[in-house]
């Protein structure tokens, strides 16, 4: 699978379901908009590419230009390098 323009593949991690060993309802977990990129596409700058390289985790934002896929059991999102706002 191969990632084009400015766009970046993200890894989501999953929300957390559990507190204290208590399970959560579905709708009091929180999504911490957090994940691994995964692939970028050729037109990132220099710089970010350095970054993404090392497949680092990061926080994006809770609306951004972009989709969310399923493939197997895991959840990945595409969306633009400019939606995401820290790279750990």
């Amino acid at each position: 699978m191969n990632v084009i323009h400015e766009n970046v593949l993200i890894e989501v991690q999953e929300s957390e379901k559990n507190k204290n060993c208590v399970i959560l309802p579905e709708e009091m977990q929180k999504d911490q908009r957090i994940g691994t990129v995964v692939r970028f596409g050729g037109s990132v700058p220099f710089e970010e590419k350095a970054l993404f390289g090392s497949k680092p985790k990061v926080k994006y934002k809770e609306y951004f230009d972009g989709e969310k896929l399923e493939i197997g059991d895991k959840t990945y999102i595409v969306m633009n390098f400019k939606d995401i706002l820290i790279i750990y």
